[in-house]
């Protein structure tokens, strides 16, 4: 049997942090993990370190009792939906939601904490979902997902980014026009054409409008046996979903 959902419209925080304490539960907006990188240990060292502190930070803070993470994430196969590691982190029952798929309880079967991404498969699954992209991605982007606040029955939400000049291979840096919202982490970065190629994971502390993503091309060999073929869905917003998880 599957357990009951939470409620629709809980309130989110947007300052930094893991959570704010509500009447019965602790609702913690997964997005923003915010990393200081420092001008010294060059870009490799540093690009690297990033995405490993976004998941280290996430597991020093834990989780109160009754904690619900809000993120997302995006269906990359049937039952398999790409999100990222810190938000599952200390964590005991997940679930899935988007008025295209539904709702649906899930399980983590692949965590990577030191690229900050992981895999969840759903008990029921989905007709469509997103492709991966084994490639570098071009300048433009786009990054999906749900704000901390928003329902699962919503439509989730896109913005516009530009990969940053002189990022390495290791990393996805982005320049935003504005700093994107508590709640998406996790979700999907997209070319235009709809292809994923990278998983969101945080914000630099210096420069709200600076994001890094893990790459799905970094990635590929450990997720790729997830994915599900020919893609039903050319549209990446068509897939994604609204990621809680609950202490």
């Amino acid at each position: 049997m599957s357990a009951p959902r939470p409620p629709h419209g809980s309130p989110g925080r947007l300052d930094a942090g893991r959570g704010v304490l509500l009447a019965a539960a602790l609702l913690v907006t997964a997005f923003l993990v915010t990393v200081w990188l420092g001008a010294s240990g060059g870009p490799a060292r540093g690009e690297v370190n990033l995405l490993r502190e976004s998941y280290r930070q996430a597991a020093r803070e834990g989780l109160a009792e009754n904690a619900v993470v809000a993120a997302s994430g995006v269906f990359i196969g049937p039952r398999a939906v790409l999100t990222s590691a810190h938000v599952l982190s200390g964590c005991a029952a997940y679930s899935v939601e988007s008025p295209l798929f539904g709702y649906a309880m899930a399980q983590p079967d692949y965590i990577n904490g030191d690229r900050d991404i992981a895999v969840l498969v759903t008990q029921q699954a989905s007709a469509q979902f997103a492709a991966l992209s084994p490639f570098r991605p071009g300048p433009r982007l786009n990054v999906h997902g749900y704000r901390a606040d928003d329902p699962g029955d919503a439509l989730p939400q896109s913005y516009e980014a530009k990969l940053a000049p002189g990022a390495g291979d290791a990393i996805l840096m982005l320049d935003l026009p504005r700093p994107l919202p508590h709640g998406l982490s996790g979700g999907p970065v997209s070319e235009r054409e709809g292809a994923v190629v990278g998983v969101l994971s945080g914000r630099l502390t210096r420069d709200a409008r600076r994001a890094f993503a893990s790459p799905v091309h970094a990635a590929d060999p450990d997720i790729a046996r997830y994915a599900g073929g020919v893609p039903a869905s050319r549209q990446v917003a068509d897939v994604v979903v609204k990621v809680r998880c609950t202490r």
